[in-house]
């Protein structure tokens, strides 16, 4: 078991143990999400974001899809690709560090104002120790934003995620804030799925807003959550999962769309699968508690 975050061994392996350095050696200069999520996220961050502060782009790349009226005073921008991040006009400065190898965080205390993760979290192995570098970082009452959807590039991303649907991954990264040390945390359905149409986005926050569902609906962002978010009991919705060496991975057809990466001719190969339960058979040797 994962003690800290009561999770079975091995929820947070990878199919391809690789390091991480070369699968995302060459620049992907996409988006990863369809235009209607990144234009829910983009309000959401102009809901959350204080203008005129300090913001840590984690996990970043070439777009931070913030409001392009928004003024800041810097943005530090995090990633894996240097000619992603250099490509990103929204970057005031940048570094490239593995957070699975290395996840102390290269600057002050109190440094920031607000943080974010892209469609970026279910890559991190060690997501409570990042998150907690994140709070040390963090001015007091600043908002921390984390977003993501059903996709993914499936072998870079932990067993837990690939075995939970969207609301299994809002309890867990609730579940990870929570163990980082913030209270306060919220999730909100930013864009509603519609199969082979729309992509959906789920934003779990933490900050001065949270609670203020009157802001979301002036924005017009879907519903919140509300006050403590999913249940817990969220993250056993996939039963029981093995562990990675013995992954069955039931193969699509040409007509499934499912397991094969998904192409969109207006932003080219966007070379991430959705993650959706149902599209692997895997099962841990122990239940989630």
């Amino acid at each position: 078991m994962d003690d800290e975050l009561g999770l079975p061994a091995g929820a947070f392996t990878k199919i391809d143990g690789d390091e991480d350095e070369l699968f995302y050696q060459p620049p992907r200069l996409v988006y990863h999400i369809d235009d209607h999520a990144v234009a829910a996220l983009t309000e959401f961050y102009r809901a959350v974001l204080p203008e005129g502060g300090v913001l840590m782009d984690l996990m970043s790349s070439w777009v931070s899809h913030l409001p392009p009226e928004a003024s800041y005073a810097e943005i530090i921008g995090h990633g894996m690709n240097a000619a992603e991040l250099a490509a990103n006009p929204r970057l005031s400065r940048w570094f490239v560090q593995n957070l699975n190898r290395d996840s102390v965080l290269p600057l002050p205390d109190r440094s920031i104002d607000a943080a974010m993760i892209c469609v970026s979290v279910q890559y991190l192995q060690q997501p409570v120790a990042v998150l907690r570098e994140v709070a040390r970082m963090l001015r007091p009452g600043g908002p921390v934003a984390i977003s993501f959807s059903n996709r993914c590039f499936w072998t870079k991303a932990v067993a837990i995620w690939r075995s939970l649907g969207d609301d299994g991954h809002a309890a867990l990264v609730e579940r990870y804030l929570r163990h980082a040390g913030f209270d306060g945390v919220e999730t909100h359905p930013l864009a509603e799925y519609i199969e082979d149409e729309q992509d959906p986005l789920i934003a779990v926050e933490i900050g001065k807003n949270a609670g203020d569902d009157h802001a979301f609906e002036q924005l017009g962002i879907v519903g919140a959550q509300g006050q403590g978010g999913f249940d817990q009991g969220d993250i056993e919705l996939s039963g029981r999962v093995r562990n990675d060496q013995d992954l069955l991975i039931e193969r699509a057809d040409d007509n499934d769309r499912d397991l094969r990466p998904v192409v969109n001719p207006q932003d080219g190969d966007r070379e991430s699968a959705e993650c959706r339960r149902g599209q692997i058979a895997e099962e841990f040797d122990e239940w989630f508690v």
